[in-house]
């Protein structure tokens, strides 16, 4: 897969004119649970936590007749749904017919739930690398109101064509299993982006529990020395006529 690379985070100005370190990347954790209702009309098609500087917002949505070439989503149909988060974590629910609010697959039309994810920091779009994923609900071995949930296969989604949404035209990743424990993932699905999607395939059933990135905010931008000497300089002016008044 092509991992797309985007200028992310905002720009600081800094006020000395000592050179900037480097700043090392920062594991975050963004948990999903909560406790909203199942109801298709009180939901929202998405939500937003902020964690240590960095925003995420999470949306329901749902891809109909995916066509994939085995890297890339060739074809299909994308559409807005409603997402909810739970004791498990965010579910999703493509439409007022979809009874199940969980993240899944087992709707007639070969219609697929996933949750899209992008991230900003500052309102700048933001590069992160995906981690790791966790899972509070896996729903194998029920029957949906079409088809029978019978595993928790899912893919990662990167914004491949930079489009700002996940789509057609975006590479994903293998199959992954979920599980109550969390999955790390392999380094050819380490990918660095600022928007993903997490599809849940054919019969699978869960809810996404919490998303763990890394993140690296950009370095300050210091002054240069001549713009110090001269905050310095405006500086002791100020305190000179503050003497000269007191006089």
């Amino acid at each position: 897969m092509n991992i797309v690379t985007k200028l992310g985070g905002a720009v600081a100005l800094g006020l000395s004119g000592i050179a900037a370190g480097a700043v090392s990347a920062a594991p975050i954790t963004f948990d999903l649970q909560g406790n909203d209702s199942t109801s298709y009309s009180n939901l929202t098609s998405s939500f937003s936590i902020t964690q240590d500087g960095l925003t995420g917002v999470f949306d329901g949505k749902s891809i109909a007749d995916a066509i994939g070439n085995g890297v890339v989503l060739t074809g299909g149909t994308v559409s807005d749904g409603r997402i909810g988060r739970y004791a498990g974590g965010a579910g999703v629910r493509n439409s007022a017919m979809d009874g199940q609010h969980t993240v899944d697959g087992v709707a007639s039309g070969d219609v697929l739930d996933f949750v899209q994810m992008s991230f900003s920091a500052g309102g700048i779009a933001a590069n992160v690398v995906l981690k790791s994923l966790s899972f509070g609900y896996i729903a194998t071995g029920y029957t949906g109101p079409n088809n029978t949930a019978t595993n928790d296969d899912f893919r990662v989604v990167g914004d491949s064509d930079n489009s700002g949404a996940i789509g057609i035209g975006d590479g994903f990743t293998a199959i992954y299993d979920a599980n109550t424990s969390g999955v790390m993932l392999t380094p050819e699905a380490l990918l660095s982006d600022d928007v993903f999607g997490v599809f849940a395939l054919k019969n699978a059933s869960w809810k996404l529990k919490s998303v763990t990135v890394d993140y690296t905010p950009p370095p300050a931008v210091p002054l240069p020395a001549g713009a110090v000497l001269m905050l310095t300089a405006l500086g002791g002016l100020g305190v000179m006529r503050k003497r000269k008044k007191t006089a």
